[in-house]
């Protein structure tokens, strides 16, 4: 595709064809982008997606690259969802959205997918879980009693709770039609894979997020009496919501066992427990709560330095940022 073809000035060309090539937007390149009209920035968004289309597929580092165009579009004052019609963003149900993100993490190609494809043979899941460990040992070299399969398993656990946390929080997609249905592909996603295991340790994470909700900055529940009335005000809403989920997505539907009606009721309860949860809580509550588990989880407890457990909760609110990045970059059909 040529510069007058997508509609490029020489400047956005040349920035162009450096994202392609680097798959990266430099300090430079962003300070030029932000001074772009929102045509501008249209046009460059479809040049690089077509150039990143052209090769194998769509990877998750291009897929970022789309995003954080798609952000600063945003920054200019407009959504480009009202407007801008990316080429990335087909309508798609929220079992697809699902299977695609989690599809990222396990490398695995599925071909019926409408939107980005893996590069063949490229686990970017892997280099960045490489990065990530690497990060934290070298701020506390006790991290490197942590086995590293061990750490895998943890995060890819814990990016999945957070993905499913980020699609109860979104704005867009944060209704029952989308949260439920999604908790229940989930399960029957590692199932289908012979990972129910981390299902399990999902759990785990999820009852941390819940006990987020009634937490202080230190991490003690909340007492007093304006304490105590939120404690009750949370656990009164969970219970009722789930309550109500059940009775709706189960109900007296003659589920071929009652294991299955269970497992759902128990999908729909990792749902209700992420009410009242704010990652975005200005004592970052929900990442320490995390960050504590994981730490424990790992066998390191919270003997960490400061800096590395820094760095750990920088890496879990950066897995939530980049899943609430995805879900804004898809169209889910309601």
């Amino acid at each position: 595709m040529t510069r007058e073809e997508a509609g490029l000035s020489l400047e956005l060309d040349k920035i162009c064809s450096e994202i392609t090539a680097t798959k990266e937007i430099t300090k430079r390149q962003l300070k030029i982008l932000k001074k772009q009209s929102k045509e501008s920035l249209k046009n460059l968004y479809s040049g690089v997606y077509k150039r990143f289309e052209s090769g194998r597929g769509i990877d998750e580092l291009e897929l970022n690259i789309l995003n954080k165009i798609q952000s600063i579009v945003r920054e200019v004052g407009e959504s480009p969802k009202a407007n801008l019609q990316f080429e990335s963003e087909p309508k798609t149900d929220v079992e697809q959205c699902c299977r695609e993100f989690y599809n990222m993490m396990f490398n695995l190609h599925d071909s019926s997918l409408i939107r980005s494809k893996l590069v063949a043979g490229t686990d970017m899941w892997s280099v960045l879980l490489d990065d990530y460990y690497g990060s934290v040992m070298e701020a506390d070299k006790s991290f490197a009693s942590v086995a590293p399969v061990l750490f895998r398993t943890e995060m890819t656990a814990l990016r999945m709770e957070l993905f499913t946390f980020a699609l109860g929080c979104s704005k867009k997609v944060n209704t029952d039609k989308f949260t439920i249905p999604a908790s229940f592909f989930t399960r029957s996603y590692l199932e289908e894979k012979g990972k129910l295991d981390i299902f399990n340790i999902m759990a785990e994470y999820n009852q941390a997020i819940a006990r987020s909700a009634v937490m202080d900055a230190n991490l003690k529940q909340y007492s007093g009496s304006m304490g105590n009335a939120r404690v009750i005000f949370v656990n009164d809403l969970r219970s009722r919501m789930a309550l109500k989920w059940v009775q709706e997505y189960v109900g007296d539907r003659p589920d071929p066992t009652e294991e299955s009606q269970a497992q759902k009721i128990g999908c729909i309860n990792m749902v209700a427990n992420r009410l009242g949860a704010d990652i975005e809580r200005e004592d970052g509550v929900v990442v320490k709560s995390l960050c504590v588990r994981l730490a424990a989880r790992l066998g390191c407890d919270v003997s960490l330095n400061s800096e590395a457990l820094f760095r750990l909760s920088a890496i879990l609110y950066g897995l939530y940022k980049g899943a609430e990045e995805y879900l804004e970059s898809v169209d889910l059909r309601r």
